[in-house]
């Protein structure tokens, strides 16, 4: 259920079982969040790193290295301190081996 949520970007895999990484570019016009949530849809896949870059500060880990089934979606990962601006964010993944494209939406409120 999106209600409530922002969609951010979606993005999808093409590294045909080996690394890929990615952006989804984000800025202020999307408003200020303080929590996101990972959704994976069309196939498996193996998220390996996970990168918020605010508007101000250093880029921030949560630490989620992940397999998701296909129709999973990320516990809810909040940020430290108050609202923030989102400016960019980064992952690494790889589709699992046998599966399709994966298709990876990041939600924010």
């Amino acid at each position: 259920d999106g209600h409530g949520w922002t969609l951010l970007g979606e993005r999808v895999v093409n590294g045909h079982g080996k690394l890929d990484k990615d952006a989804i570019e984000v800025g202020k016009r999307e408003g200020r969040f303080k929590k996101v949530a990972i959704v994976v849809e069309d196939s498996d896949l193996e998220m390996t790193d996970f990168t918020v870059k605010f508007g101000a500060g250093q880029p921030w880990h949560p630490g989620l290295s992940h397999f998701f089934k296909e129709g999973q979606r990320s516990r809810v990962i909040d940020f430290p301190g108050d609202e923030r601006i989102i400016k960019r964010i980064e992952f690494a993944y790889r589709n699992l081996p046998g599966g399709g494209k994966a298709k990876v939406a990041v939600w924010a409120q």
